[in-house]
């Protein structure tokens, strides 16, 4: 069963959950949402992912500790006989403690032991998907979206701070070598799971 253009769902509501979101390179990260049918043919959907140490837990790996971690997502679908298009923003928020590494403070790198960094992103993508009924209730959305953000990275050492050297960050990570505003393409491929909340 398709849940594109033309099913009945105006003014429904599904609730939905993002399996991919645990598997984070950082931390393990718990994200879900609703998506509402404004017709058959529009709807809204909304998404918050959060980890434990929004909590205070002490979340994090390898060289990052008290890791705390946001994100909000939300955009506007537009039903096709078989597929989807969407337009989404987003904004992610990132605040964790890194040890042993450094970062690049516009003139030189500075080496540190313990760090805190705090890290802002946002932005906006397109994207296209298709969502499909896999029983009476539960539906699959999968997608693929390409857009831009916009970061920001600030570093405040609170042991070490030594002019030059390197450390021994992933690539994946180096990010966070960085001040200041960047500006970056942004591709995000993935899926959700869901069911239709029961009518009262």
């Amino acid at each position: 069963m398709s849940a594109q253009k033309n099913q009945g769902l105006d003014n429904r509501l599904l609730i939905k959950y993002s399996p991919l979101a645990l598997a984070e390179l950082e931390t393990v990260v718990l994200q879900g949402g609703i998506e509402y049918f404004l017709n058959d043919s529009l709807s809204w959907q909304g998404e918050i992912g959060l980890n434990s140490g929004v909590f205070g837990a002490n979340a994090g790996r390898d060289q990052n500790s008290d890791f705390s971690f946001i994100r909000f997502r939300t955009e506007v679908k537009w039903y096709l006989p078989s597929s989807y298009v969407a337009a989404e923003v987003f904004v992610l928020a990132k605040d964790f403690d890194r040890q042993n590494n450094f970062f690049f403070n516009g003139e030189t790198n500075i080496s540190y032991k313990t760090a805190n960094i705090r890290y802002f992103s946002t932005g906006a993508m397109a994207k296209i998907g298709s969502q499909k009924f896999i029983g009476k209730r539960v539906l699959f959305d999968k997608y693929i979206g390409l857009g831009f953000r916009v970061n920001h990275n600030d570093v405040k050492v609170s042991e070490g701070g030594t002019i030059g050297g390197d450390g021994p960050s992933p690539i994946l990570e180096d990010k966070y070598r960085n001040l200041s505003w960047a500006l970056a393409p942004n591709l995000t491929i993935g899926f959700l799971t869901g069911k239709i909340r029961p009518e009262k």
